[in-house]
């Protein structure tokens, strides 16, 4: 079902159509929801206070109304886009291995490409920029910019922790919050090896 279908039932005849937004931008701008008197969350907040933020909201007239409308599909949903976005370690892994066949580095549109990756949906700029920091932080790379545009060169690497990056561990830390936040344990982690 489209999202009109689900809110278009809060549309009363010759009223305003319901308007779209996300929880980062209602965090950013909480007065774009003055003008409605339902707001409708399609997904869980991914944040501690996101709820807090709905009953917070300015509101269009004294009954307005904030609508919890997501389900186990959209929680679902909500943990995979934070597993993408936050748990960068196969995407960093495959854009390592893009960049070694690229003869060890790439600039301009050729990093670009590089950077969003072949999968059925580009990286978001924000994954990509996370991924090259936390590289960058291991000293796995180098990432030169000029008003020509960005060249990432790799540097002599060894396998290495990924959580040695302090941008790593609060990318991970976020992902563990985010998980409790939706209910979901934390997936187990492998056992260490005992000290001799």
């Amino acid at each position: 079902a489209g999202v009109e279908s689900v809110v278009g039932g809060l549309a009363r005849e010759g009223s305003r159509p319901p308007g779209l937004v996300s929880w980062h931008a209602l965090a950013l701008w909480p007065e774009l929801a003055a003008a409605y008197d339902h707001v409708v969350a399609l997904d869980p907040p991914v944040v501690g206070w996101g709820e807090a933020l709905l009953e917070s909201l300015p509101a269009a007239g004294v009954s307005a109304y904030a609508h919890l409308a997501w389900g186990e599909a959209e929680r679902e949903f909500a943990l995979r886009v934070a597993e993408y976005e936050l748990d960068l370690r196969a995407g960093m892994a495959s854009l390592w291995r893009s960049l070694r066949d690229c003869g060890g580095g790439a600039a301009g549109e050729e990093l670009v490409l590089l950077l969003r990756g072949d999968g059925r949906y580009p990286r978001s700029p924000l994954v990509a920029a996370r991924m090259m920091r936390v590289m960058c932080e291991l000293d796995l790379a180098v990432l030169d910019g000029s008003d020509g545009g960005y060249a990432c060169r790799m540097l002599e690497g060894v396998r290495t922790d990924l959580m040695r990056s302090p941008a790593a561990r609060a990318y991970g830390d976020r992902l563990v919050r985010i998980r409790r936040l939706l209910g979901v344990p934390a997936p187990e982690q492998p056992a260490q090896p005992a000290a001799a």
